[in-house]
């Protein structure tokens, strides 16, 4: 549980602690990288959703912190995004794509969010199209936050 606090919390907070002068200086902003599990509970993902939970909270807190310097703090929250980093929880490719066929049959909106898709939003929140916006967390899901569970 350490270990995952300290990589998707601890960083986040060192990362904007001493980026906050160049932050400041610069009309800056943050995006954070949370997760649809920071809002929903799942078996056996406590210290993954703890953390992300506890990302997102922070990202409300900084945004309050660093709003009246200049500096705007939001965070995104994925649902499964098709990627090689989930590869290692199966034993074979094979496996691997079943397991995210499924997921993709299962989403509401019938597909998974792409990492093309994360990315954009980030432009999108890193532009002045988002200058007024502060203290959000964009779910980017497909959907699964809205289906019955």
């Amino acid at each position: 549980m350490e270990k995952i606090i300290a990589v998707n919390l601890k960083a986040a907070i060192a990362f904007t602690h001493y980026a906050a002068d160049s932050l400041i200086e610069n009309k800056g902003n943050v995006i954070n990288i949370a997760s649809l599990f920071a809002s929903t509970v799942i078996k056996e993902a406590l210290p993954y959703s703890v953390s992300k939970a506890g990302l997102v909270h922070f990202t409300r807190c900084a945004a309050l912190e660093l709003a009246d310097k200049g500096v705007r703090v939001n965070c995104i929250s994925p649902g499964p995004v098709r990627s090689n980093m989930v590869l290692g929880e199966f034993e074979t490719k094979q496996e691997n794509d079943e397991n995210w066929d499924t997921w993709a049959k299962d989403a509401p909106l019938k597909h998974l969010v792409t990492e093309d898709e994360v990315a954009e939003l980030a432009e999108f929140l890193a532009s002045n199209k988002a200058r007024s916006v502060t203290g959000t967390d964009y779910i980017i899901d497909c959907g699964w936050s809205v289906q019955k569970c």
